[in-house]
C-alpha cells in the first residue's frame, strides 16, 4: 500500500511538540494543497489539547485513586492494631499489615528501653528473625539510632554511602540494604521506638511514602503505647493480688 501523497504536522501545545499527526492518499494522484495543510494544522490543534486534558485527566485518576488506596491500607491498619491490648499480637499483626500493603523487601518495628536507652526489634518481617532479635543497638548506633534519638524521620536510596547505616546488621542477617525509609514512633511527645522500612520495589523512597509512614507510624506509637501501659498495669495488679494474697495468709496463720 503505497502512498501517492503524505502529510505530516506537528501535534504542538504550548509551543512543546506532543506527537505528529499524519494523513496518505493512496486512492487519487493529487498532491496535497497548502490549504490542506492549514486544515491538518488546524485540526492538530485540537488534537493536542485533548490529548493533554486525557492525560491530566488519567494522571489525576491515577492520584486518587492511589490516595484512597492508601487511605484505605491506614484506616485498615489503624482498625488492626487498635483492636488489641496484646503487645505481641498488635506488633505482629501491626508489620504484617504494613509489609503487606507496601512493596518493600523488609520491615521491622524497634522499641526504645528507657532505662538502659537501647533499641531492640520487637518484631520484623522479610529478614533473619533470629539474628536481627539478637542485635540491641545503642542510640549513637545506625540510621534507627539517629531517627529515635533526633525524633526525625530519614529515608535514603543509596544507603551503602550513608555515614549512619549500621553495616554489622546486614552482616548478621545476610540481608542487603539498598534503601531505607525510618521514621520515629512518638506517644505523647515522646519517642517509643522506630518503623523501619527497606528496600523499595517499585522504586525509591520519596516525600510521599514518608508522609504516608507518619501517619501509620503515629497510629503504631498509640497501639504499642497503649499494649504496654496495659502489660504493666496488669503486671501492678498481679503483683498487688500476691500482696494480698501474701497477708491474708499470714493474717489467718495468726488467728487462734
Amino acid at each position: 500500500y503505497f502512498a501517492h501523497a503524505v502529510l505530516y504536522v506537528p501535534l504542538q501545545l504550548r509551543g512543546i511538540t506532543l506527537g505528529v499527526l499524519g494523513v496518505s492518499n493512496r486512492s487519487a494522484y493529487r498532491a496535497f494543497s497548502k490549504q490542506d495543510e492549514f486544515l491538518l494544522s488546524f485540526l492538530a490543534d485540537y488534537a493536542a489539547i485533548a490529548l493533554e486534558n486525557a492525560r491530566v485527566f488519567q494522571a489525576a485518576d491515577q492520584a486518587l485513586t492511589a490516595r484512597v488506596e492508601e487511605l484505605n491500607t491506614l484506616i485498615h491498619i489503624t482498625q488492626t492494631i487498635t483492636s488489641s491490648l496484646d503487645l505481641q499480637e498488635v506488633i505482629h499483626l501491626t508489620i504484617k499489615q504494613v509489609h503487606d500493603s507496601w512493596h518493600i523487601e523488609a520491615s521491622s518495628l524497634w522499641l526504645l528501653d528507657e532505662t538502659t536507652q537501647t533499641l531492640r526489634v520487637l518484631t520484623n518481617v522479610g529478614t533473619a528473625v533470629e539474628e536481627l532479635g539478637k542485635i540491641e543497638l545503642n542510640l549513637d548506633q545506625g540510621i534507627v539510632g539517629k531517627v529515635v534519638r533526633s525524633g526525625k524521620p530519614v529515608y535514603t536510596n543509596d544507603v551503602a554511602h550513608n555515614e549512619y547505616h549500621y553495616q554489622e546488621a546486614d552482616h548478621k542477617t545476610g540481608f542487603h540494604t539498598r534503601s531505607l525509609l525510618c521514621v520515629p514512633l512518638v506517644f505523647r511527645d515522646q519517642v517509643v521506638g522506630a518503623m523501619q522500612l527497606l528496600n523499595k520495589r517499585d522504586g525509591d523512597f520519596d516525600e510521599v511514602d514518608l508522609e504516608r509512614a507518619r501517619a501509620i507510624a503515629a497510629a503504631i506509637a498509640i497501639a504499642v503505647s497503649n499494649a504496654l501501659l496495659f502489660d504493666e498495669a496488669e503486671s501492678r495488679k498481679q503483683q498487688l493480688e500476691y500482696a494480698l494474697h501474701q497477708l491474708d495468709n499470714a493474717t489467718n496463720a495468726n488467728l487462734p
